[in-house]
């Protein structure tokens, strides 16, 4: 099942099944459902979504799913438990193929388990992310230095290095 929302006409489209719709009919006022060639319904459409439903939340409360699966989407950090110490501000969630895959294969874990490969993931973000601030703020301390020994090189100060003399 898949939801869709087109903000730029305000159309959501819930598909049930995949492929297209052999025929539709507006069941109520902005309300389409679309048919396969059987007559079985295979999506819902929902002209003016923001009149009918608040599209701000999605809740998803006892689905016998496998994984689900949050596709260009925006989240908000409110919304989403973040434990790396990200900013309150809206941050863009794409899950590659990769990623898909891993979290399946994680979601056999125990709870144990998968709590374990949680705090190490998060984990390894925080650290590349301090890496990355620590490294960013060493760069104007870099140039000063190599600066520094450009200019002692040029005043003689320097020697060449033999490494067979280590």
């Amino acid at each position: 099942m898949i939801l869709q929302y087109d903000p730029s006409t305000d159309s959501l489209c819930i598909r049930l099944v995949e492929g297209e719709s052999a025929s539709s009919k507006e069941v109520a006022s902005g309300i389409v459902l679309g048919f396969d060639e059987r007559g079985r319904v295979m999506d819902i459409a929902v002209k003016d979504a923001s009149t009918f439903a608040d599209l701000s939340r999605l809740e998803v409360s006892a689905l016998p799913t496998a994984n689900v699966i949050l596709s260009e989407t925006v989240l908000r950090e409110r919304d989403v438990a973040y434990q790396v110490g990200l900013q309150p501000r809206e941050v863009r969630a794409v899950v590659t193929d990769a990623l898909e895959k891993a979290f399946i294969e994680a979601s056999r874990l125990t709870e144990q388990e998968q709590a374990g490969l949680a705090a190490w993931i998060l984990e390894e973000i925080a650290a590349e992310r301090r890496w990355e601030t620590a490294f960013a703020d060493s760069a104007d301390m870099l140039a000063q230095l190599a600066d520094q020994a450009l200019t002692e090189h040029r005043h003689g100060k320097t020697q060449v290095l033999d490494p067979d003399q280590l």
